[in-house]
């Protein structure tokens, strides 16, 4: 190649992601990984402009390739040769990417070898946020259905809007069923002007019942990056719900906080192997696990509302992940009040104490999980924790033997 550096789009790819809304930032998923088109080159054009984009080369398998997907809202593919990386589940996913109409081409390449590079994105772009120089009011929040999920429309001042939560009950004759969202996901831009005011435009995965009534109250109330609830206008009080919407075949992106519920139940139930499978997935689409920050302070607020022990477990593995051991004590500590025959809880009450030094504590969650119905990948690894037990112990010896001397 006469000019190597200009025949390659690396600069077009991300600005025009980064056009499409220089408020957030996004999460591009790359298949192909040649010399030329990989994550590495696509992710340093990003630094360049300024960190709009995260880039992320694309793990998948056979079996959960299409729910994979749901996680981003633009992907990278290429015709031909694909790189050394390459595996049947890409060609799956690339296949499905191009034949599925929840998804369109939104710019295409030929590349000096004749090959296609092709930039595809969600029809319906997850979040869009844009300055309204129309209003002065908010904050204020419209709910509506759409294909398998919902929208919301929230209008109001920056300051209400970055880093804050959504959470939404949807209320009929004898139903209830709750949502949370994180605005944006979280994904704000540091350019973001906390003072304008702006519109944000959102949809997320959301599935209603079969046995759903037709309409449903809304109750929503905003919850601050710092926890507090805000008063909150909703302009529509009550959902009008449409069947056809339910079940259809167009992909939603994925609420990464609705995943956090998913890990909570998977600790509760000691099924540890789908627990660290699932984190795998969520935490290639949000490099920086903004969700997990986001998702205690919203299940710490629901939690305190309902005394809920499916929130809880949610605030629990929240915290868990960030390492956060000692406010997990306290939530296992709360948790095992009410779950006291759960040899899964008490699992998990162990690891932390090995975490925080607790030799004492640790032996004697240890002793109850033995006593109480578990899981077997629980018992498996009840086997390895005892063994650190052990070691802690054996360590603590030792360091008072050399204090004694």
């Amino acid at each position: 190649m006469n000019n190597e550096k200009s025949s390659w789009p690396h600069n077009e790819i991300i600005q025009e992601i980064k056009n499409k809304n220089l408020n957030l930032t996004s999460t591009l998923a790359v298949l192909p990984d040649t010399k030329e088109i990989n994550t590495f080159n696509l992710e340093a054009e990003a630094a360049r402009q300024g960190e709009y984009v995260s880039v992320r080369q694309i793990i998948s398998n056979e079996k959960s390739y299409k729910n994979d997907l749901k996680y981003f809202d633009w992907f990278l593919v290429k015709t031909g040769y694909q790189g050394i990386m390459t595996n049947q589940a890409k060609e799956l996913l690339n296949q499905y990417l191009l034949n599925n109409a929840s998804f369109i081409i939104d710019k295409k390449w030929i590349l000096d070898d004749k090959s296609q590079l092709l930039l595809l994105r969600r029809e319906s772009i997850n979040s869009n946020l844009f300055i309204n120089k129309s209003i002065s009011y908010g904050p204020k929040v419209n709910i509506k259905q759409i294909r398998n999920g919902i929208n919301i429309t929230f209008s109001g001042e920056g300051k209400y809007i970055k880093g804050s939560h959504l959470l939404i009950d949807f209320l009929g004759e004898r139903f209830k069923k709750y949502g949370n969202l994180s605005l944006a996901n979280g994904f704000f831009h540091e350019s973001f002007n906390e003072g304008e005011y702006y519109t944000l435009s959102q949809n997320l995965e959301f599935q209603f019942p079969k046995n759903v009534p037709t309409k449903l109250n809304l109750k929503a109330r905003l919850l601050s990056k710092d926890g507090n609830l805000v008063p909150i206008e909703i302009s529509n009080s009550e959902l009008i719900i449409d069947k056809e919407l339910i079940n259809s075949n167009y992909v939603q992106m994925v609420n990464r906080i609705s995943k956090v519920e998913l890990l909570g139940s998977y600790l509760r139930a000691g099924q540890f192997e789908n627990l660290i499978n699932l984190v795998g997935i969520v935490n290639q689409s949000d490099p920086n696990q903004i969700y997990l920050k986001n998702a205690e302070i919203i299940f710490n607020q629901r939690y305190n509302e309902s005394k809920n022990l499916k929130d809880a477990y949610s605030l629990l593995i929240s915290q868990i992940l960030q390492k956060k051991v000692i406010e997990a004590e306290k939530t296992i500590n709360l948790i095992l009040k009410n779950d006291k025959k759960n040899g899964n809880a008490y699992l998990a009450k162990s690891i932390i104490n090995i975490y925080l030094l607790d030799k004492k504590d640790a032996r004697f969650s240890i002793t109850k999980t033995k006593k109480l119905e578990k899981s077997h990948e629980s018992k498996e690894i009840l086997k390895i924790v005892e063994g650190l037990t052990y070691l802690l112990e054996m360590q603590f010896i030792n360091a008072y033997n050399s204090f004694s001397i």
